[in-house]
């Protein structure tokens, strides 16, 4: 999928490679300018980036449970706040898979329930709703993610923003363990490890 103008997609297998590479010289190169990032992705809105980097945190990550497939139970991403970062999620996982399970992405401005969810996505301007999430999902199996600064403080486990024009990751070991999730050796280090 490439952008075509205003809401116009064509042909997601560009923009989902395009993406992965963005996202792959991000976790590659922790210390690359986000200027630099965003200079090779002119084209691509902030939400792209987003939404690619929560499904390439899919291959970093390993859940405890997983089923087998003849049950194919969905993968679901969860995104709590701006629908653009779920429509262009969808499109990017669209005919893609994990384990041989179908990813779906779920999206609501207000939170609901995580049940039946691997991953959830918080948007940084819907972070006082963090409190309430978090003591819904603290002890399951998600993988929780979002972009506002103190998240992994808060016993959030992933945190990707920007500072100084270079892009960071956080992550909180303690609160991934107590998910019962295993994060990749590439992965913890590129990120900061961050203490709740």
């Amino acid at each position: 999928m490439y952008f075509m103008g205003p809401g116009k997609f064509k042909d997601s297998a560009p923009l989902r490679t395009a993406l992965a590479l963005v996202l792959l010289g991000a976790l590659l190169c922790p210390g690359l300018p986000a200027k630099q990032v965003r200079a090779q992705s002119k084209a691509y809105h902030e939400d792209h980036v987003k939404a690619a980097f929560i499904f390439n945190l899919t291959k970093f990550v390993t859940w405890p449970h997983q089923p087998s497939r003849a049950t194919a139970e969905p993968f679901t991403i969860y995104v709590v706040g701006e629908q653009s970062i779920q429509d262009i999620l969808k499109r990017i996982v669209e005919n893609e898979s994990i384990n041989g399970r179908p990813i779906v992405v779920k999206w609501n401005e207000v939170y609901d329930s995580a049940d039946a969810c691997q991953i959830l996505f918080l948007d940084a301007n819907y972070r006082q709703q963090w409190p309430r999430i978090y003591n819904d999902v603290r002890d399951r199996h998600i993988l929780t993610v979002a972009d506002f600064d103190t998240f992994c403080e808060l016993g959030g486990i992933i945190h990707a923003g920007r500072r100084d024009q270079r892009l960071i990751i956080s992550l909180n070991i303690k609160a991934a363990k107590r998910a019962g999730l295993r994060v990749d050796s590439k992965l913890l280090r590129m990120a900061s490890i961050v203490e709740e």
